[in-house]
């Protein structure tokens, strides 16, 4: 365990102990919080958690991997309530977001909308979705305006006290946390109203890393209702992971089972269902290649390349001026969607304008921020030749499609070299080598297959994630 990541665990328990004065209907709201964006706020605050001398301030000292979850899960057991059988006859709720991605298709095959709910932390109009009732959070909380400010006022105080701390005396980390208050206490003031008004034998979250998902995981735990909490990604950042509040964390395979026990989370809180969002590369068809070379105005002659960027990968344009210079390929770039949100768009556009061989697959926006792209992604993967990517889930789908893929400054362990060498790489000149091989080279192409396969069944051994999905939810709800 490095430095600093046990000088974050062990200043996020602290906090915790700290402003657990702090709480609403039995919650302490530092428990709320994602620590990792106080941290973020302050260069000054996140450099201290690399100081050896940060150990003085430290109470809870947490010297290994296992002990992160176990810290967390002394405090769920005081919040924690079982409510035995009542609870099983009720509907399943789905918490809306971004991270949820339940496809329409498993929807409308799995989840009776008769005996499902979407719960949304913000005002909905549209009253259904695939026909499943939606309930807004919002209409279920009180007034909690007196209460939020007595809470700042308490938590002002508390920081006074904290003047001499490196991290939590930091004023943009206090501020951070300041701001964050009011909506801690609205949003366990709507779940726990709310959850007392409806009956729900489950909930079911696309992560816990946000703060309504949050919410709504620990004030089921409260009131005995379990909860599910589906992987939302490949597993890079540990703070978007970890810790776990839901009582399954459903994972991908058996690379996050294992990552989940190595840090402390119990077996039995954990099953591979893979994610429904996956179900579709199984059983649907998508865009022929004939039609996506036409869409795209690709060469017949080439081989195409799609590079997957992210939003904090700053290498991409520079790789791509390197493919350029080998006729054999036709370079495809789809763009992360939050590169779009940030106004990177102009990057790439530059280059497609440079190298007439680079096609840039564009944002269709329907509203501010809200966009798809031209082409869709499941579209591309099985008709492309080859797929670059760096740390991306996408890696996970292309290898999925069975197709061959490459990486790039991968960071993690996900897409490590022992399982996937040497088709992970950080020297460029030498990533491009290799895909040239994997375009002309039979046991160079065999190597990748056979690598692919071995990765695909220990990373991803489920076909059908809605049904294990549902049997999950069954099993909990004791039917």
């Amino acid at each position: 365990m490095d430095m600093y990541r046990r000088h974050y665990w062990s200043l996020f328990l602290d906090f915790i102990d700290a402003f657990k004065s702090l709480n609403h209907k039995g919650i302490p709201l530092p428990l709320l919080s994602h620590f990792n964006e106080y941290l973020a706020v302050s260069k000054e605050a996140r450099n201290e958690l690399m100081k050896p001398g940060l150990e003085q301030h430290i109470k809870a000292k947490l010297h290994s991997n296992e002990q992160i979850q176990h810290g967390f899960d002394s405090l769920m057991k005081t919040i924690k309530r079982d409510r035995g059988s009542k609870r099983r006859s009720g509907k399943i709720l789905l918490c809306m977001g971004g991270a949820l991605r339940i496809p329409d298709q498993t929807l409308q095959q799995f989840f009776d909308p008769s005996q499902t709910v979407f719960v949304s932390s913000w005002k909905i109009q549209n009253p259904h979705y695939c026909g499943i009732p939606i309930h807004s959070l919002p209409d279920y909380g009180a007034d909690v305006r007196d209460l939020t400010h007595q809470l700042a006022t308490k938590a002002k105080a508390i920081f006074s006290a904290c003047g001499d701390h490196p991290v939590f005396g930091n004023p943009l980390f206090q501020q951070k946390f300041l701001d964050e208050i009011p909506l801690m206490v609205e949003g366990v003031d709507a779940a726990y109203h709310y959850l007392n008004q409806v009956p729900a034998k489950c909930v079911i979250v696309g992560t816990t890393a946000l703060m309504p998902e949050r919410i709504l995981t620990i004030i089921a735990a409260s009131q005995g209702i379990p909860s599910i909490c589906l992987q939302h990604g490949v597993v890079m950042g540990e703070p978007g992971y970890m810790p776990v509040f839901a009582s399954k964390m459903a994972v991908y395979g058996h690379y996050e089972r294992e990552w989940y026990l190595d840090r402390g989370v119990s077996d039995d809180c954990i099953e591979i269902t893979g994610h429904p969002r996956f179900d579709r590369i199984f059983t649907e068809s998508f865009m022929s290649q004939s039609h996506l070379s036409e869409q795209l105005g690709l060469h017949p002659q080439k081989k195409s390349v799609l590079i997957i960027t992210q939003d904090n990968d700053d290498f991409w344009p520079q790789f791509v001026d390197l493919l350029v210079q080998h006729s054999w390929m036709e370079i495809i770039i789809k763009p992360h969607p939050q590169e779009i949100v940030m106004g990177r768009l102009p990057i790439y556009e530059a280059i497609c304008e440079k190298h007439p061989s680079v096609k840039l697959l564009r944002p269709r926006f329907k509203a501010e921020k809200v966009f798809d792209f031209e082409v869709g992604l499941y579209d591309l993967l099985p008709n492309v030749d080859l797929i670059a990517v760096g740390s991306s889930t996408v890696g996970l789908e292309a290898m999925l499609f069975g197709k061959p893929v490459v990486f790039l400054n991968s960071i993690g362990d996900y897409y490590n070299q022992q399982r996937l060498d040497p088709f992970v790489q950080r020297d460029p000149e030498k990533l491009i080598q290799i895909m040239k091989g994997l375009i002309d080279d039979v046991a160079v192409q065999n190597d990748a297959d056979k690598k692919r396969k071995a990765f695909v069944e220990y990373a991803y051994p489920v076909k059908c994630s809605g049904k294990k999905l549902m049997e999950l939810i069954d099993k909990l709800a004791g039917a």
